[in-house]
């Protein structure tokens, strides 16, 4: 209990980096309110270190509780098409889906099951957590880039990557890894995942695919070509930089 203090600080400080991590701050606040509420007081007082002088700042500056680019994120939600093209797109799209470039963290869907299926139960922090991964990939697709314009992979998941990493934990435990279907699962993806981050981390050429051929922003249906893989931009040998992978290993080359 005496973390709680630290908690909404760090919490708050986390909201400041992104907006979107307000849902942590509304739902871990939710769990301390509901299972301490005598010591709620000390998880608030950890938010206020960092929002008031926060908030202080932004109307000096700007004349509002908040700056302008808190503001102008409500000019840019989504039509009901785009927000159910983003729902499935931030997980499977080619070009920004969290299962193709991390497809290690399925496993974490598993984890979720193992850690709330015996405990399902306000007193649980882990309810708390789970909560914050729908809601926050609801929030992602309601805006219009839901793809998040220059980037690689799924950028608008990396503030909720500790909390999808966390919910592995339960699938190292000894009964679970056991399993052979789990244990293959677990090695297949984590491999998989690393070689996908170690290239889009080393190489140009994957960042580059978000202006070659097409800047992605002129044609936002480059993030559904299965045949121009971002991942793969590279390791095309006729022409790294602007070569469509797989695509171009199909196809003759001079």
């Amino acid at each position: 209990r005496r973390w709680f203090f630290v908690l909404g600080l760090v919490l708050a400080i986390a909201y400041l980096i992104r907006p979107t991590n307000a849902l942590a701050v509304g739902f871990i606040g939710l769990y301390v309110l509901i299972n301490f509420p005598k010591q709620v007081w000390l998880y608030v007082a950890g938010l206020m270190i960092v929002f008031v002088p926060y908030v202080f700042q932004n109307w000096l500056t700007y004349g509002n509780l908040f700056p302008p680019y808190s503001y102008q994120l409500f000019e840019r939600f989504s039509t009901p098409s785009v927000f159910f093209e983003g729902l499935v797109g931030t997980l499977i799209s080619p070009a920004r889906g969290l299962f193709i470039f991390t497809p290690v963290f399925l496993l974490s869907l598993y984890g979720i099951y193992l850690r709330l299926k015996s405990r399902l139960a306000l007193s649980n922090p882990d309810l708390y957590l789970a909560a914050i991964l729908p809601a926050h990939w609801i929030m992602v697709a309601l805006f219009q880039d839901w793809g998040g314009a220059w980037s690689i992979g799924p950028r608008y998941f990396v503030d909720v990557i500790p909390l999808l990493v966390y919910f592995l934990i339960p699938i190292l435990r000894p009964e679970v890894i056991a399993v052979r279907g789990i244990r293959y699962a677990l090695i297949a993806t984590v491999l998989i995942s690393t070689l996908i981050q170690f290239h889009a981390s080393t190489s140009i050429y994957p960042w580059m695919w978000n202006g070659k051929p097409v800047a992605l922003v002129e044609a936002p249906q480059r993030k559904w070509d299965w045949g121009d893989l971002q991942f793969l931009r590279g390791f095309c040998p006729g022409n790294p930089l602007e070569g469509r992978a797989p695509a171009c290993w199909f196809q003759g080359h001079e």
